[in-house]
């Protein structure tokens, strides 16, 4: 089984992954995207924000948790989709510290996805 002590990865999801990819290059294209492209998107949702564009905020939160669900990123992608609800719903909510928690998953999960393309 994959993953780590960390369980910022869902292991079935990595296996489904490798048995698609399976364990060389492909595999790895799949997690350098994600170790490539999920900081760009934490750099939008902490910019949407920060100036208070909660519609720009909504799409940037649902475009990482597609990429964090799609690779088994769960706990990060269920933050983004609670932040991407209240972003929609119009609500009044501590935007800084949802992006926070967005931030600490996602970080998790980038770690884990790094360690996966080393071994």
């Amino acid at each position: 089984p994959c993953g780590s002590a960390s369980g910022a990865m869902d292991g079935k999801s990595i296996n489904a992954w490798k048995s698609i990819c399976g364990k060389g290059a492909l595999f790895n294209r799949v997690l350098t995207l994600f170790v490539e492209n999920a900081p760009l998107s934490l750099a939008d949702i902490e910019r949407f924000a920060a100036q208070q564009d909660n519609h720009g905020l909504a799409d940037a939160v649902h475009a990482l948790k597609s990429m964090c669900s799609s690779l088994g990123a769960r706990r990060a992608g269920e933050v983004c989709e609670q932040v991407e609800v209240l972003a929609r719903s119009g609500q009044t909510f501590n935007a800084g510290e949802m992006v926070r928690l967005v931030v600490h998953e996602t970080k998790a999960a980038l770690l884990e996805a790094d360690k996966l393309r080393a071994a």
